[in-house]
């Protein structure tokens, strides 16, 4: 059977699709993956959906075999994660958060430009980043690729910077200030749509498991 969103699996429950051990199901109802779940009349086998969050370290790449001998990310799991996919890549230079899951349709949301899921980021910057530059980012930066537009950039300190943007071009937000003359000394994913690293050390994972 297709995989089914969580939005549409919800409306599937309210108009009555959906039995839980022959009874109607209820949405928000946990299920312990024993039961016996039919959707219009047919029977499927439900499965644990897994979802990992990742605080990838710099020098790893998000990729099932090594790169001019960089170590994978895959590195970092055990073997019974090893199935997972990612969902959207960090560059060998960049750290932080990427995501790994199961769910098919969540990897598609999550990285398909058509869904503008938002990704925010922390930029170290060679040099205080100067008030003219920090308006003409706001602002758009011409490229070769088109005009880089972030959501947000905020700064934090002199040369700490917020970013967040739905594009994702390749190396966009290096590219971009590279453009200005910064070079980019530091590129942390913090937060993937709803998803966020939180405080999970770095080379460490978060794994949490979804019926469904």
């Amino acid at each position: 059977m297709t995989e089914l969103s969580r939005r549409k699996a919800d409306r599937m429950i309210k108009a009555g699709a959906v039995k839980v051990n022959g009874q109607p199901a209820q949405v928000g109802a946990q299920i312990s993956g024993d039961e016996q779940i039919a959707i219009n009349g047919s029977q499927i086998i439900a499965r644990t959906l897994q979802l990992v969050l990742l605080n990838k370290p710099v020098g790893y790449v998000c990729s099932t075999s090594r790169q001019d001998s960089k170590p994978t990310i895959y590195e970092l799991l055990p073997d019974t994660l090893h199935h997972l996919s990612y969902a959207g890549r960090l560059d060998a230079d960049s750290e932080g958060l990427v995501i790994l899951t199961n769910n098919g349709q969540l990897v598609h949301e999550l990285t398909h430009p058509s869904f503008e899921v938002t990704r925010s980021y922390q930029v170290r910057l060679d040099r205080p980043l100067s008030a003219d530059d920090l308006t003409g980012l706001a602002a758009g930066i011409e490229l070769e690729d088109g005009t880089s537009r972030f959501d947000e950039v905020s700064l934090v300190s002199k040369s700490n910077v917020r970013v967040s943007l739905h594009e994702g071009r390749n190396r966009q937000i290096r590219r971009t200030f590279n453009s200005l003359g910064y070079e980019v000394t530091r590129l942390k994913r913090t937060k993937h749509g709803e998803y966020s690293l939180g405080d999970i050390p770095s080379g460490k994972y978060s794994l949490e498991d979804i019926s469904a």
